[in-house]
């Protein structure tokens, strides 16, 4: 139940305890008490629950263990108590899966935190039901919705979670899987737990919808009403259509969004017989569609659009500026023909067919590259394409490459190489992190990367800093190795993978 509090220091939590006394803590003390924290934390772990109702021998063991001795917690303030309740819950935005696989937390589970704390002693319960945060974090898997009766439960739990958080922002997390319906409910229960949620959307601050389009287009009915919402996942299971895409103008008003982010799971039916009609393929959307949705958004400053099939419409959409959009990450690299963004510092491509819209886009926008991931399905991407894009963005600090073995020839990467006598300068001066992914010519990468390692602080290049490096097992020998090792050694951050 403690699981997340063992991840943090301690000691961080020892000093923040107020010495009431005014006697400096030695060391022997400050051992005592933390060795007596860990005891407590390891009796309350060992507590099981069974249908929410802990164990009574549990629960009479530490009773008896309160009366005979003060407790660190018995003791703590409610402040430190309030952290530790804190560091029960789930982390927020972490280990998030975009497939059918159901993982992570599940805060309307009663067994775990927050339900289960209130439950050891009235000082816990006072302290919990005194914390609107604690209630705050809204979790849902599909795994608690087995039957009628579990639906009543889970729904009883978020109105309950929904009033004890009273008026603290909404961190909302809806998990669905592949299949929309559960085999043992007669009704649809993303519905319901929707309805619930949006009577709350004034208090929603960020949100992570992995659902089916049906329930998706419930959300229309929020438009208006999210003041507060700075960040926004969506995970569309299944087909989209243009009735799910209108659906997304909710979040176009807005005020505080920040970070928009929409993805759609791999495609299971290529062969759509609706194709060219109303639908379009599964999870696709068009990239009109998705330059309309950015246009709509004015204030949002990262922005990803990972779905499949993302294809060009004719005739072409009008033609997008944005002017506070930072950071950027699409699948597809023709989507840049119809925008224009000054503000942008980093831009990720999945799946480049080619790279003929990325200069122009660059000296369009007149942006400043920093941060750039580009990765590839079309081999024919050739070396003078990617040395094109090096020499439009001469101020980029961060580098990733994905499968481009035939554009990163021998005379691409020597281009990189630092010459500290040379005339000629070399690509990418300010780089400083560096992955690439199935190239050819380990050694001469090795070779290039240890050169930018020696520069000294006045020459013209900055020093490279770490480097990810994914190699074959063909191009691994001995000396490769050691040459790595050595590198290692010497401080450089360098790690290869096969």
């Amino acid at each position: 139940m403690l699981s997340h509090y063992e991840e943090h220091d301690n000691s961080s939590l020892t000093n923040k305890v107020p010495d009431r006394t005014k006697k400096p803590l030695y060391s022997k003390e400050v051992t005592g008490r933390l060795k007596l924290l860990d005891e407590e934390i390891e009796n309350i772990r060992s507590a099981k629950f069974q249908r929410g109702v802990p164990s009574y021998d549990i629960i009479t063991r530490l009773a008896n263990s309160l009366e005979k001795a003060p407790s660190f917690f018995e003791r703590a303030p409610v402040e430190i108590m309030s952290a530790i309740f804190m560091a029960c819950l789930p982390h927020w935005g972490k280990h998030v899966e975009y497939s059918s696989k159901i993982t992570g937390p599940n805060t309307m589970d009663r067994a775990h935190a927050p339900w289960a704390l209130p439950q050891v002693c009235s000082r816990w319960r006072a302290i919990a039901l005194s914390l609107p945060q604690l209630w705050s974090r809204i979790v849902i898997r599909p795994d608690l919705m087995r039957s009628e009766m579990d639906l009543k439960i889970l729904l009883l739990s978020l109105e309950i979670s929904l009033f004890r958080s009273a008026s603290a922002p909404l961190f909302v997390w809806l998990q669905a899987s592949e299949h929309y319906r559960m085999m043992n409910l007669y009704r649809d229960p993303w519905k319901e737990i929707l309805d619930a949620l949006t009577r709350h959307s004034e208090r929603w601050q960020d949100a992570i919808f992995s659902l089916h389009p049906v329930p998706i287009g419930q959300l229309a009915k929020i438009q208006g009403r999210l003041p507060k919402l700075r960040r926004l996942r969506l995970h569309i299971l299944r087909n989209v259509n243009n009735r799910v895409i209108g659906r997304f103008e909710a979040f176009s008003q807005a005020p505080s969004l920040r970070q928009f982010e929409i993805v759609g799971s791999r495609t299971t039916n290529p062969d759509d017989p609706f194709m060219g009609l109303r639908f379009h393929r599964p999870r696709a959307i068009p990239a009109g569609a998705q330059v309309q949705l950015l246009h709509q958004m004015p204030l949002v400053t990262h922005a990803s659009f990972h779905l499949e099939h993302a294809f060009r419409v004719h005739p072409p959409p009008p033609h997008c500026t944005h002017e506070h959009l930072r950071s950027l990450s699409i699948k597809h690299e023709f989507l840049l023909d119809n925008l224009t963004l000054p503000a942008l510092k980093a831009l990720s491509l999945k799946m480049s067919s080619n790279l003929d819209a990325v200069v122009p886009f660059i000296q369009r926008s007149s942006c400043v590259l920093i941060s750039m991931t580009l990765g590839i399905w079309n081999k024919e991407i050739s070396e003078t394409d990617l040395t094109a894009v090096f020499e439009a963005t001469p101020e980029l600090t961060s580098l990733a490459l994905t499968d481009y073995s035939h554009a990163m020839t021998e005379n691409a990467i020597s281009r990189l190489v630092f010459h500290p006598y040379s005339t000629e300068p070399c690509l990418l001066p300010k780089l400083r992190h560096l992955e690439i992914s199935k190239f050819k010519h380990a050694d001469r990468v090795i070779e290039m990367i240890e050169s930018r390692w020696r520069i000294r602080p006045l020459f013209s290049a900055n020093r490279i800093h770490s480097t990810r490096l994914h190699i074959s097992t063909e191009s691994m020998h001995t000396n490769l190795l050691s040459n790595v090792e050595h590198l290692r050694k010497e401080g450089l951050d360098i790690h290869i993978y096969q």
